[in-house]
């Protein structure tokens, strides 16, 4: 997006917010904060290492804005995507993660059948 092109208030206004110790009061930043914990969270900078590491592994993966899904590590949906599109991904994703069981190959020539009460 760029400055000409026409843009919701709300949007304009997340897109330009930094968030900083001076302004956690202020939505959307109120959400679930603890205010103290979030300021001093900012102050120590204690999870830069984490924002930093999950920065490059964006950027490594083809991330170039948000929202950028990535599902299993296999696939990513890059932008936001409808509800039956999102459930079809996630569906696709656990079906080839999580196939269905398959009868185990019998050896030829093997003798018997075992059970619980012994093998015949």
């Amino acid at each position: 997006l760029n400055s000409s092109t026409p843009q919701p208030e709300a949007f304009t206004y997340l897109r330009h917010q930094i968030v900083s110790s001076h302004n956690l009061d202020q939505p959307p930043w109120t959400a679930h904060l603890d205010r103290a914990e979030a300021a001093e969270a900012l102050r120590s900078r204690r999870y830069r290492a984490r924002v930093t590491a999950d920065q490059r592994e964006a950027q490594r993966l083809g991330a170039r804005g948000a929202p950028f899904l990535v599902f299993d590590g296999r696939l990513a949906v890059p932008g936001a995507i409808g509800t039956d599109d999102l459930l079809a991904v996630i569906t696709k994703v656990w079906d080839e993660s999580h196939p269905a069981p398959q009868p185990l190959p019998v050896v030829a020539g093997a003798d018997g059948v075992c059970t619980p009460d012994g093998c015949a």
